[in-house]
């Protein structure tokens, strides 16, 4: 959390944020400690998220208004000087907001959102009673039936937790060994396989030979991320039965 998660919760922020710390008085530093017992306590569990750390925003702008404030109110010889810092800040921190905001609405990670309606549009094609799509994602990578909103069968891989000593769930067994894994389940049962398989384009190589086995083919590309990093990939890739 304190090299990534509380720089990645802040944005550009902590330019105006260490100005309020070095500019705030002995009431003010009280907030100072909060800040850092969040972090500290958020540290020591072992399931992080950055969004645990969006409780102590508030305190974090705290400062950030401070600092701007005294910049516009310092009556000094250096008026001039605090007035044009205090826009150069205000002007930097009003685009790269904007600009992060609008990126990661229309732009950053909606592959998952997208290729739902694509499911959603195709599944009323066909007889829905007998159409079905598999999720080889990391698990809850995608909406559910609260975006498709049709009587279809979808599956992914869960990801239900346990106490016992090195147990691994769906999700992890299946990224271990994925093209065994698919073996397994649709050789050794009388599960029927899915009508369209649906997984980052990083996993294609993995399963390339049960694609090819079963025909396969892939019908729909749909970007997702320009920053892919471990088990999600580039984009979504949408493969079915020929």
């Amino acid at each position: 959390y304190l090299s990534q998660g509380f720089f990645a919760v802040v944005g550009t922020l902590i330019f105006p944020f260490i100005g309020g710390v070095l500019r705030s008085n002995s009431r003010q530093r009280f907030l100072i400690w909060i800040i850092f017992w969040n972090i500290l306590v958020h540290s020591c569990l072992s399931h992080k998220e950055f969004r645990f750390l969006l409780p102590i925003l508030p305190f974090v702008l705290c400062f950030c208004g401070s600092y701007l404030s005294i910049l516009w109110k310092d009556r000094d010889t250096t008026i001039v000087r605090h007035r044009y810092l205090f826009w150069c800040f205000f002007i930097f921190l009003l685009i790269t907001n904007i600009g992060v905001a609008a990126y990661t609405s229309f732009i950053h990670q909606k592959g998952t959102i997208n290729v739902i309606h694509y499911i959603r549009n195709m599944s009323e094609k066909q007889d829905s009673d007998k159409f079905s799509t598999m999720f080889l994602m990391p698990c809850h990578s995608t909406p559910f039936y609260s975006y498709v909103h049709k009587n279809i069968k979808l599956s992914f891989l869960t990801c239900l937790p346990s106490n016992q000593p090195g147990y691994l769930d769906e999700a992890d067994r299946f990224f271990l060994k994925p093209n065994t894994w698919l073996n397994q389940k649709f050789n050794g049962t009388n599960e029927l396989l899915p009508n369209c398989l649906v997984m980052f384009d990083n996993l294609v190589v993995a399963i390339k030979t049960f694609l090819d086995q079963y025909h396969y083919k892939e019908i729909k590309k749909i970007f997702h991320t320009h920053f892919p990093e471990g088990r999600i990939g580039s984009n979504v890739i949408i493969y079915c039965l020929k």
